[in-house]
């Protein structure tokens, strides 16, 4: 089966959250379907909420289920920056406050001293 030709690409507004990254999108159309992420948003943690526009992949023998590819870009900022970028644990740091330095790891040590290996009576 090709998957070219097995599915039908829609776009609509996710309508409902719903718990375990599934979505209740609403079409174009008015229909309402059951969604849930592709692998390669989930890869690249894209994250949905209610309102956003959504392009979908649904198959033409079951129109009830769909799954969604891409989020159609809006207009309006996304909370927390650019949608695409980011942020570390460093950059997040508060105005103001220091920023911690990682510790150096410690030299490995070898042989002896209260490792509790096998001891020959």
């Amino acid at each position: 089966m090709d998957k070219d030709n097995d599915t039908v690409e829609l776009e609509g507004t996710i309508h409902t959250v719903l718990p375990g990254t599934m979505f209740r999108v609403e079409l174009d159309n008015g229909h309402l379907v059951l969604a849930h992420i592709s692998g390669k948003m989930r890869k690249r943690f894209i994250r949905l909420v209610a309102g956003d526009r959504v392009k979908i992949e649904m198959s033409p023998y079951d129109t009830e289920k769909a799954r969604i590819v891409y989020r159609v870009d809006s207009r309006s900022p996304r909370p927390g920056g650019h949608p695409g970028k980011r942020r570390s644990p460093r950059s997040m740091a508060r105005p103001g406050q220091p920023k911690k330095r990682p510790k150096p790891n410690p030299t490995p040590r070898r042989g002896g001293g209260g490792g509790g290996g096998n001891k020959k009576k």
